[in-house]
């Protein structure tokens, strides 16, 4: 039987590291946008002045330059971990691969440390609920929901919003207006 379990699981590719890959492609994606501003991309913690850990984990924190501390940085890093003070901080994009609902409790856990904005970006959810689950992230608290595509109701076929892309860019491109 557990030997079944296991070639059932091989070839498989763990949610986390969907997820990783996820919010690093992202991530890349807002440092092009932010080209030539004054701003970073990053992953890790926010902290406050006195170095306490001070937020959940970020997948992407929209900062002014500089850091306090990284883990596994340095020459060639595989990751990129980085402690970034609060004061620092403009937004936070929490990422997810397959958005179902929205969770009440992360907007609540970084709002009291000062950002602009909390955004919540999925690389998909079901097209019928898009709109909904639109609604309810800015009702709990998240400056938008946006997503690489929507799972239409075949549950097959995927469509495409370009007008989010550009919303999202837009978005992106105005917390760091507002910073000057």
């Amino acid at each position: 039987m557990q030997q079944m379990d296991a070639q059932r699981e091989e070839g498989r590719i763990l949610g986390f590291v969907k997820g990783l890959r996820l919010s690093s492609q992202l991530a890349y994606v807002v440092r092009d946008i932010l080209s030539g501003e004054i701003a970073e991309v990053s992953w890790g913690h926010l902290i406050d002045e006195s170095g306490a850990l001070c937020s959940p984990e970020c997948d992407i924190i929209v900062h002014r330059p500089g850091f306090v501390q990284r883990w596994n940085g340095g020459r060639d890093p595989i990751m990129d971990f980085r402690f970034i003070e609060c004061s620092k901080a403009l937004s936070v994009i929490s990422c997810k691969s397959f958005v179902k609902s929205v969770d009440d409790k992360y907007c609540p856990a970084l709002a009291k440390y000062g950002l602009q904005k909390i955004i919540l970006f999925a690389e998909c959810c079901e097209e019928k609920r898009l709109a909904t689950l639109r609604r309810q992230a800015v009702a709990e608290g998240y400056g938008g929901l946006y997503c690489l595509y929507a799972l239409a109701e075949d549950g097959f076929s995927v469509k495409q919003d370009p007008d989010m892309y550009v919303e999202f860019a837009e978005e992106i491109k105005g917390l760091v207006a507002k910073s000057h």
